[in-house]
């Protein structure tokens, strides 16, 4: 299964990754260890996991009930897990944990921010996205100090700007104006600066069912953000001087009191006030830039999608440098620690894990993604059944259903899962569910297809009839000289076989009427196969009393050997 890893993340100092799976939350050791599936439940769709800020728990999203709720379990699997309400929610997207472990925010289906608290199970609503294609994509991402919520939404021009909503004040203000395409924010760790993308190149492409732009392929850039109104550009003209030594100024030192002591998380204050003035672009050129995470405190990676390329192509940009280098190439799937120390990404099949802080490619490790599972098929597909059911419950565009009684459909098809033996048959079981609501663009694909066996019926080319408790052939289908690909088996040289004669047996079995005689044939296409035939059937003793002699000929497989009368 560990092609079909994903929502992966790695443990706040990195030594376990985190994967759904399946409908299967695994943790992956890194170095040592082995790995463990957390939920074992082939009858549940559990999604969406994500690490505590402490290491100790894991949250998920599980339709183990009448769908999805909030579990939240030690990370050993050893223990219960805990439900929580999602309220009105039907599914969750974009689930971040903030920093000090009290509050976990997701994207619900109604594109509406929500976040909830982890001990009362209170949950508010922090804002309301402006088109439901954001669900997944509006980039939800905590503050360090955990009372700041960052991420994306559209606004009526279809432009997306970075909004902030503060825990204290339970309020969203925008960061950006509506005169570019903001994406992605990324908090520094050093709680003073932001980053994110925006383009001024998006034009009608921000309009997803604009054809005319179809080919639209915008470019971004990179910028940072200050967020209190004293803090300095980090771009300040630079000059090199000479080093003034110690103790020639006459002044004393500032004393460094403290630091053993210091506050390990930043208080991040933001000063909206005049804050428009204060976002700088980072020194990196306009690309395709499409992602950014933030890396160690004072820097940012930024995501590149490369023409040509699988993957991203990440550049670290560090503050102190001023300038960004490329750390990997043809990476997907990129998470970083909550420490900021160690980065996961996936590249092609391969996962692996890589130091934030040294030299590209420096410490680099390969991770052992193996993820099995104790799988029981007629669970998943009673899961799957219920799961489609509420799609078109709680997703189609018609709250009246068109007029269907949607509960009298799911008791009128839920009886027939009990019987589904193969993927496919789940699959036309839920076609004729869906068919229920007369509506177009309404499909079922997909799903595990197990090969099965398969036998290919040798043809006779004629027409069988029942007569005397025996198969006659009624008509021989002759064939066509000209057209090689128009086989006719019983119509060739040398073979002594005409209309009105019993097949009294096949390869030496015995067949009556009572038999289907292309069970006699399964498995006989492409291979010597030997009729037994008779000119009558008047009389006819059992033809195991009979001593037959026949003959197979040399001829290609799938000629016909005949026993004469």
């Amino acid at each position: 299964m560990s092609e079909r890893a994903r929502s992966a993340s790695l443990s706040p100092t990195g030594k376990r990754a985190l994967f759904e799976a399946r409908g299967e939350i695994f943790t992956v050791p890194v170095d040592k260890g082995d790995v463990r599936n957390l939920t074992r439940s082939s009858g549940a769709a559990d999604r969406a996991p994500v690490w505590s800020p402490g290491g100790v728990e894991i949250a998920w999203f599980s339709d183990s009930g009448d769908g999805y709720e909030l579990l939240i379990a030690k990370q050993d699997g050893l223990s219960p897990p805990r439900r929580l309400s999602i309220g009105q929610s039907k599914m969750a997207w974009e689930v971040t944990w903030s920093p000090d472990g009290s509050r976990i925010a997701f994207v619900d289906d109604d594109v509406r921010v929500r976040v909830i608290d982890v001990d009362s199970g209170e949950i508010v609503t922090a804002d309301v996205g402006g088109v439901n294609l954001e669900r997944g994509g509006m980039g939800l991402t905590w503050a360090p100090d955990s009372r700041w919520l960052a991420y994306t939404r559209t606004y009526p021009n279809n432009f997306r700007r970075v909004v902030i909503w503060s825990v204290d004040e339970g309020v969203a203000k925008p960061l950006t104006d509506g005169m570019a395409d903001a994406a992605s924010p990324a908090w520094d760790r050093d709680g003073e600066h932001l980053y994110f993308l925006a383009s001024t190149d998006v034009a009608l492409g921000s309009g997803w069912a604009n054809t005319s732009v179809m080919g639209s392929d915008p470019t971004y850039s990179a910028y940072v953000v200050v967020l209190p109104s004293e803090g300095a550009t980090p771009f300040a003209p630079e000059s090199d001087e000479e080093e003034v030594e110690e103790g020639e100024t006459g002044q004393a030192d500032e004393a460094e009191d403290g630091d053993e002591d210091a506050e390990e998380v930043p208080d991040v204050r933001i000063d909206f006030e005049g804050i428009e003035r204060r976002i700088v672009p980072l020194p990196m050129p306009t690309e395709r830039y499409r992602f950014t995470v933030a890396g160690p405190a004072g820097s940012v990676f930024v995501g590149e999608s490369v023409p040509g390329s699988p993957g991203a192509t990440l550049h670290k940009f560090t503050l102190e440098d001023r300038e960004s280098e490329v750390f990997v190439s043809g990476a997907s799937n990129v998470a970083v620690s909550a420490d900021g120390e160690k980065m996961m990404y996936r590249s092609g099949s391969s996962w692996s894990v890589i130091g934030t802080g040294g030299p590209p490619g420096g410490d680099e490790e390969s991770l052992d993604v193996a993820l099995r599972m104790h799988l029981d098929r007629r669970a998943e597909w009673k899961q799957i059944f219920d799961e489609a059911w509420r799609y078109q419950r709680d997703f189609f565009y018609d709250p009246d259903m068109h007029g269907g009684d949607w509960e009298a459909v799911r008791e009128r098809y839920a009886p027939l899962v009990a019987h589904v033996r193969h993927r496919a048959d789940l699959n036309y079981l839920l076609d004729q569910v869906n068919g229920e609501l007369s509506v177009g663009h309404s499909f079922v694909f997909g799903g595990d297809m197990p090969e099965v066996e398969t036998s290919a019926v040798g043809l006779l080319g004629a027409d069988l009839g029942a007569h005397r408790d025996r198969w006659r052939i009624e008509r021989i289908y002759t064939f066509e000289s000209w057209n090689p690909q128009m086989a006719a088996p019983l119509d060739r040289p040398g073979m002594r076989i005409e209309e009105g004669q019993y097949i009294v047996g096949v390869n030496g079995l015995e067949m009556t009427i009572a038999d289907d005689p292309y069970r006699f044939l399964d498995g006989t296409a492409g291979e010597q196969t030997v009729l037994h035939l008779v000119g009558s059937v008047t009389g006819l003793p059992s033809l195991i009393a009979l001593v037959i002699n026949y003959f197979k000929t040399d001829a290609s497989p799938g000629t016909l050997g005949v026993v004469p009368e």
